[in-house]
């Protein structure tokens, strides 16, 4: 990290921004950041790549909104009812937000990006 120029007490202050520090995914982000910096800029994307997706389902919980897709399409294959929508504010739409997703007539499409970078599209209706 390169020395600011002018050191003030609101660049003392700025140091904890835009990162996970002191939040749920700080411990994740600082394990890849100490293999990221014994192993150098280049070959992170290669080392670090245990350490780059933990911190990467952390924070966007792909993984996780991956698995509700899969239960709701398993559901809607069953014929069994479905679960009522939750409320806007409720853990899973935030999950949903976090993962890249539409919502097209009446159906959950969440397009996420698979470990080898390919994208790989799940769909699931409600």
């Amino acid at each position: 990290m390169a020395s600011p120029v002018i050191y003030t007490p609101i660049t003392r202050a700025q140091l904890g921004w835009f990162t996970h520090q002191n939040k749920k995914c700080g411990e994740q982000e600082m394990d890849y950041y100490r293999c990221a910096s014994r192993v150098g800029q280049v070959r992170a994307m290669v080392d670090c790549v245990q350490e780059y997706e933990d911190f990467n389902e952390c924070v966007f919980h792909n993984k996780q909104f991956a698995r509700y897709c899969a239960m709701q399409e398993e559901r809607k294959k069953q014929g069994r009812p479905s679960k009522p929508v939750p409320h806007p504010d409720s853990f899973i739409c935030l999950l949903m937000l976090a993962a890249a997703f539409t919502l097209q007539d009446d159906t959950c499409v969440c397009k996420l990006q698979s470990a080898d970078h390919q994208q790989v599209a799940l769909g699931a209706g409600r």
